[in-house]
């Protein structure tokens, strides 16, 4: 047989049997590599690196199939509002950042705390949550400003169109928090809890935050 043919067979064997495997096992037994991925590489600046998480984020059903069942909690006529501004590709695919989500949804149902997980919204189901008298307290995971959060390709929500939104009693910017602006927690009465840095964040910075309102117990 052709050497070329033989190597060719040889690429495809890899490809589709021996690399997939290898992800998966890499996906299990190191769960937390989107931690490790976010602070080197920096996913979400360019296009491009997009192409180096894409096979391990065919596998990130396990994070979305874990907030899918786990969606809401208690009485939702006052509840926690987890918001996961992701209803774009490729965000609405792989699980960066969902450690962190699962951990206070453990959290909340540990603790018997009403919440709603909002996945994949888009800019009126934001508007509608942010202004929904029944939110006790949000918390918003995406990509974003300080002044605004990114609900699409190519569409921002920008936090001054609340500036009478009703009273919280945490509000959580769990998105990159540069260019300067007012944030949410600045509009309408001041939140008693406000979690909103001054700059863009990784995915540490972020966990860091999480852990520190699960152990003070501030939701």
């Amino acid at each position: 047989m052709n050497i070329l043919i033989i190597e060719i067979i040889m690429w495809i064997i890899f490809l589709f049997i021996f690399f997939p495997i290898f992800l998966f096992l890499f996906y299990l037994i190191f769960d937390g590599y989107n931690k490790l991925y976010l602070n080197l590489i920096g996913v979400g600046k360019k296009w491009y690196q997009y192409l180096f998480i894409f096979p391990i984020s065919l596998l990130s059903w396990k994070n979305h199939n874990y907030i899918k069942k786990n969606s809401r909690n208690g009485n939702i006529n006052k509840h926690i509002a987890i918001v996961l501004a992701n209803n774009y590709f490729p965000e609405n695919i792989h699980s960066f950042g969902l450690d962190g989500v699962i951990k206070l949804i453990k959290y909340l149902k540990k603790n018997n705390k009403s919440y709603v997980v909002y996945n994949r919204v888009n800019s009126d189901q934001l508007k509608n949550i942010i202004n929904d008298k029944r939110v006790y307290s949000i918390l918003l995971f995406g990509h974003g400003e300080r002044h605004g959060l990114k609900v699409g390709k190519n569409e921002i929500v920008y936090y001054c169109e609340f500036k009478n939104h009703p009273k919280k009693h945490l509000i959580a910017q769990f998105h990159c928090n540069h260019y300067s602006g007012k944030s949410l927690s600045e509009y309408g009465e001041k939140p008693i809890f406000s979690f909103v840095t001054n700059n863009m964040q990784n995915y540490l910075s972020i966990e860091k935050q999480i852990k520190k309102i699960i152990k003070e117990k501030i939701l």
